[in-house]
């Protein structure tokens, strides 16, 4: 919206369907509030998210493991050895 004018810089809001969100404009940046992250394992499904990626246990950095991330979505974070996968 930015990009084409439609909004300028300064305060502003986003209706979600969680809720209402600040949104600060400045310049060619957006901050948009975000509830506190709420963190979950994937548990049996490990398999199936690795599969679908095309990778495995072997392509994760050491010591992590994937994990959902939820700050008003939900996200999969997978921390990768590199960026060849």
């Amino acid at each position: 919206m930015r990009q084409l004018n439609r909004i300028e810089e300064g305060a502003t809001s986003k209706e979600t369907i969680d809720g209402n969100r600040d949104i600060f404009i400045e310049g060619e940046m957006a901050f948009m509030e975000q509830l506190a992250p709420e963190y979950s394992g994937i548990g049996d499904r490990i398999d199936k998210d690795f599969t679908s990626l095309g990778i495995s246990d072997n392509d994760l950095a050491a010591n992590t493991s994937p994990v959902i991330v939820n700050t008003g979505n939900s996200f999969l974070i997978v921390a990768l050895k590199n960026e060849d996968k």
